[in-house]
């Protein structure tokens, strides 16, 4: 990273991480973003379910076909707006199986230490570089989990959208 392209002056070490650890808060917060936005689905998917369980039975009695087929999508798609928010909830980065270095940063590596002076220890003796290194690297497996957080939401919010307009079909065809 430079601080200047003619003179191709580096950005000294602690430049270079004081940006690494904000791209690395920047991406912690996406994944959190997205977990939100799930969490949002997920509620807004369980009120839909609540206004409509009571009239359940619809699928069960005698009413018209087209009545008890709009019920019967309302329900099943609910179901899979759920499922598709949880998922991305649960969503995690695909394995690259790309061979890693001990880092820092990551809460599995530093956690692998088993005890805390141990950690101080390998923090103390680290390179500046290395650390960099630990935070960049982190900062890449966080920008993957967003991604896939994101691609999962738009599914989620596709099927969350859909059971709405079934719900409000099934409110329709309730009236006539």
């Amino acid at each position: 990273m430079f601080k200047d392209k003619k003179t191709k002056e580096r950005l000294d070490l602690a430049d270079r991480l004081a940006t690494g650890l904000s791209v690395l808060g920047l991406n912690q917060g996406l994944v959190q973003f997205a977990d939100s936005k799930a969490n949002g689905l997920l509620l807004i998917d369980s009120i839909l379910l609540a206004v409509m369980v009571p009239h359940i039975g619809v699928l069960h009695s005698g009413a018209p076909i087209y009545m008890r087929c709009v019920f019967g999508a309302f329900f099943g798609a609910c179901a899979l707006a759920l499922v598709a928010a949880l998922r991305v909830i649960v969503a995690r980065a695909p394995e690259t199986g790309e061979r890693r270095p001990t880092s820092i940063v990551f809460f599995k590596h530093i956690a692998s230490l088993g005890r805390a002076h141990d950690y101080v220890e390998l923090f103390r003796d680290s390179e500046g570089e290395s650390v960099l290194e630990s935070v960049l690297i982190s900062s890449y497996d966080l920008a993957t989990i967003a991604r896939a957080k994101f691609q999962a939401y738009k599914q989620a919010e596709k099927l969350t959208m859909l059971s709405t307009l079934l719900l409000v079909a099934a409110l329709v065809v309730m009236v006539v």
